[in-house]
């Protein structure tokens, strides 16, 4: 039985290390995305929201309290690639891991919104469970 050279393993790991970029590394020009969403006419806490770009990586950010989010592209640098995402928001229950937000708003999301460059993007997600449709949903502009 022949034994694998030790050696040649830092080299492998280095050679797999470097293959794994994805590709294309350039990123976008990245504009700022914030927003609210809002379930049944109440704040959504703890909700992942995640802007799905017809093209290009997506960006994602977490609710707070007041069911405000600010996106990162790929989960590091704020903001998302300009052009119109497919919007999925998620939660879950924390313990089970099973999932709160119906299909409607994630899984199989309908929601659009269009990024613009060079902004304001500031969306309201309102969801409603009981329609299971996301109402008329108007960009808002920040206040001076």
């Amino acid at each position: 039985m022949q034994r694998f050279p030790m050696q040649l393993i830092p080299a492998i790991l280095l050679l797999a290390l470097a293959g794994c970029g994805g590709g294309d590394d350039t990123t976008p020009k990245l504009v700022e995305v914030t927003g609210t969403v809002m379930m049944d006419g109440k704040p959504l806490e703890k909700a992942l929201v995640v802007f799905v770009p017809d093209s290009g990586a997506m960006s994602n950010g977490e609710t707070d309290a007041s069911g405000k989010f600010s996106l990162k592209y790929r989960g590091q640098d704020a903001g998302a690639a300009p052009g119109r995402s497919v919007v999925k928001v998620s939660k879950s229950d924390g313990d089970a891991g099973a999932e709160l937000i119906p299909p409607t708003f994630n899984a199989k999301s309908t929601i659009t919104r269009d990024v613009v460059a060079p902004g304001p993007n500031d969306f309201l997600i309102d969801l409603d469970q009981e329609k299971g449709a996301a109402k008329a949903n108007i960009d808002r502009k920040p206040k001076a």
